[in-house]
């Protein structure tokens, strides 16, 4: 992990970590074609497209399992909230952001912690979502411990397509390196 790239992470900013410890400025990475806006969904499908024609095996079949699994929660949302993919009255054209929650969800599926800013800014507090069943990496629960140092860090257990009240555990970070993960 390089050390400075650790610095993009702070409150209110939208990064994602992906499991070989790679933190990825969404700002950035993430933009739309016309550079007008950006966001976790589309930082997922341009990885995917990226890497589908990678040369490392392992990395075009982590791409392969996110885009089956995009497939598959992008029926579901089609059928259940068909209301995200209407074309706007006023310009006719469908929301880039439409399928997002669909690639996000496919991402955190494969051990992608998404760190993202809230409605309300905060100052001390950053929001790092994972998937609720798995694990974190050890190279997540590095950058998590560290971070935890000078912020308070919670964990949003679950995903954009996963609702539950009582999603947010703080990260507790002990001296052996185990975290509450739940």
């Amino acid at each position: 992990m390089d050390v400075t790239s650790l610095e993009l992470i702070k409150p209110n900013r939208s990064i994602y970590l992906l499991p070989e410890g790679r933190i990825v400025d969404i700002e950035t990475e993430g933009d739309t074609p016309d550079g007008s806006a950006y966001s976790h969904g589309i930082f997922v499908r341009k990885w995917v497209k990226f890497c589908l024609g990678h040369p490392d095996p392992p990395l075009q079949s982590r791409a392969e399992r996110i885009r089956k699994r995009a497939v598959v929660l992008l029926k579901v949302l089609h059928k259940d909230r068909p209301e995200l993919f209407e074309p706007d009255p006023e310009t006719g054209e469908i929301s880039p952001f439409a399928d997002d929650m669909a690639w996000n969800q496919a991402a955190l599926e494969e051990g992608w912690i998404r760190i993202r800013p809230m409605t309300v800014p905060t100052e001390r507090t950053i929001y790092a979502q994972k998937h609720r069943t798995v694990p974190l990496f050890e190279i997540s629960l590095q950058v998590l411990t560290l971070l935890s140092k000078e912020y308070e860090v919670m964990l949003e257990l679950g995903g954009p397509l996963e609702v539950d009240e009582n999603r947010f555990v703080p990260f507790v970070a002990d001296e052996a390196g185990a975290a509450a993960t739940r």
